[in-house]
């Protein structure tokens, strides 16, 4: 057995507890330690545990304590299935946290978490982070600048992944235009990205 199958359900147990401390240091510690729970990506056979522990951070993401939420948006990034919705979504959420790392968070949290995702998932991500954009705080807009850009560089990825399978079938066409169809979304937050008054967020483009 692996060390996270073995240790898995023993940091799940501890942290559990400690995610109903009165004292928000512990419940971020505890969040964070979740991730430690399983490992990043998770095979099948640690699914079980990865699930426990994205519906913990998935609670604590509602956490009265700005270093929870943050903490908790990280550690969903981490333990959650590529591409999965509900996990964006859910992430998406705190993309209009009162606190700025908060929001910060969300964004890179939507932008690792559709990847892979479905077309409707993908543009649903370019859709929320292209609003960051227009964050009053720099560092949001900077970090929605470059969770754009790690979503254009995945979607041509996927497009020169398609253009080498071979003989074009209707198949192919279909995902190629899909892709097309989310690349072409960016545009338009791309330029706007090289129009913002903050260079950290212009170098970011």
């Amino acid at each position: 057995r692996s060390w996270h199958d073995k240790a898995g359900p023993l940091l799940l147990s501890g942290c559990s507890n400690r995610l109903a401390s009165e004292d928000a240091q512990v419940r971020a510690a505890a969040v964070s330690a979740l991730a430690a729970s399983t490992g990043s990506r998770p095979e099948e056979e640690d699914r079980e545990s990865a699930d426990a522990a994205m519906a913990a951070a998935l609670k604590s993401l509602e956490d009265l304590s700005v270093d929870v939420r943050r903490v908790a948006l990280r550690t969903l990034a981490h333990v959650a299935a590529p591409g999965n919705a509900a996990a964006v979504h859910s992430a998406a959420r705190l993309l209009t946290d009162r606190a700025w790392p908060v929001r910060w968070a969300a964004i890179d949290a939507v932008a690792w978490l559709a990847q892979g995702g479905s077309p409707g998932t993908v543009r649903l991500a370019v859709e929320v982070l292209a609003v960051r954009l227009e964050d009053v705080d720099w560092p949001v807009r900077m970090a929605a600048a470059i969770g754009l850009n790690n979503l254009l560089q995945f979607l041509a990825a996927i497009a020169d992944e398609i253009k080498s399978d071979g003989p074009d079938s209707e198949l192919q066409v279909g995902k190629m235009d899909d892709v097309l169809d989310q690349m072409e979304l960016l545009l338009d937050p791309l330029l706007k990205m090289l129009q913002d008054p903050a260079k950290e967020v212009k170098q970011a483009a």
